[in-house]
């Protein structure tokens, strides 16, 4: 028969549940952290997409814009003799200015075996200045040394300033205005019409060095974009591992804890048993020494 004392320890086991008991609270208690920060992950990553959807469209839509205008200014078969207005550089704001200001002459080239050509003119040393307070041309156009006579002799003016000034030109200079009005020393004036091609290559060329820069920028933020998605996107991966792992571990509490319950319960189930066996003996062990008592009383009794 089993004995009493062959029962787990009530203490041990009492020990045992209330330790996978705070195990299981423990996990549980990590694994909804985890979830909260797994949702969170991927509430991030979502918020990003859109933003980088939409770099990805602005770099594409400069991109486009750039290869448009860059077809615009490369237009033409190529030249023998290149102008020389592809190696200007005009401030943004005055390509309209020196367009008027130079007209065809933009067309020369600076190649010296050219039909028509910039030969240069030394470096005007001993030319008269601009009237004073007068702004040359020369100023706001990068240009090959051949033109920087030229240009030096070319003043630049209010519209209104111009029909006063023109009067204090020495012979050689002219004025223009911003709008492509030209006053010239010997009398002639032009008024502003419409963008002279030159001009209108010149501002292309710079509005096309504006949208390269700005796509470069864009390019810069699309990947710094695309960087910061991939970021979100790692760290969703990772809280999915982290809220997995931690889901693991509730259901390996749970399984401790389950089993220390079972534990418990089987060793309850145990006690009651032995006990019910136990007192069953015992009623037995009471009735044979009653039965034995009267049987020694009947002896006696059958002996006197």
């Amino acid at each position: 028969t089993e004995r009493q004392d062959a029962l787990p320890d009530p203490d041990h086991l009492k020990t045992a549940i209330s330790s996978t008991a705070r195990a299981l609270e423990q996990a549980d208690t990590a694994a909804q952290t985890a979830e909260k920060r797994h949702a969170e992950a991927r509430e991030a990553e979502a918020k990003l997409r859109p933003a980088v959807q939409e770099a990805e469209r602005a770099h594409q839509r400069l991109e486009t814009e750039a290869r448009t205008i860059a077809k615009l200014v490369d237009a033409g078969p190529a030249q023998r003799w290149p102008k020389v207005l592809d190696a200007l550089h005009v401030a943004k704001g005055h390509e309209v200015a020196l367009g008027a200001a130079l007209g065809e002459d933009l067309d020369a080239s600076t190649n010296a075996d050219a039909p028509v050509h910039w030969a240069g003119a030394g470096d005007g040393a001993a030319d008269a200045a601009l009237p004073e307070g007068i702004a040359a041309l020369a100023t706001k156009v990068r240009a090959p040394a051949a033109l920087l006579r030229r240009l030096n002799q070319i003043g630049l003016v209010a519209r209104g300033d111009g029909p006063r000034l023109a009067r204090l030109l020495r012979p050689g200079q002219r004025l223009v205005s911003l709008d492509g009005d030209l006053w010239r020393w010997d009398g002639f004036t032009a008024a502003a019409e419409a963008p002279s091609p030159a001009a209108r290559r010149l501002a292309e060329r710079n509005r096309l060095a504006d949208v390269e820069a700005a796509a470069r920028i864009a390019a810069t933020h699309r990947d710094g974009m695309r960087a910061a998605a991939e970021t979100a996107a790692i760290a969703v991966r990772e809280a999915a591992e982290a809220e997995s792992a931690a889901r693991n571990q509730v259901r390996e509490a749970r399984r401790a804890f389950d089993s220390a319950r079972d534990s418990v319960t089987m060793a309850e189930r145990r006690g009651a048993d032995l006990s019910a066996r136990l007192t069953q003996i015992t009623d037995a062990l009471d009735r044979l020494a009653i039965e034995r008592d009267e049987t020694e009383a009947a002896r006696a009794r059958a002996a006197g």
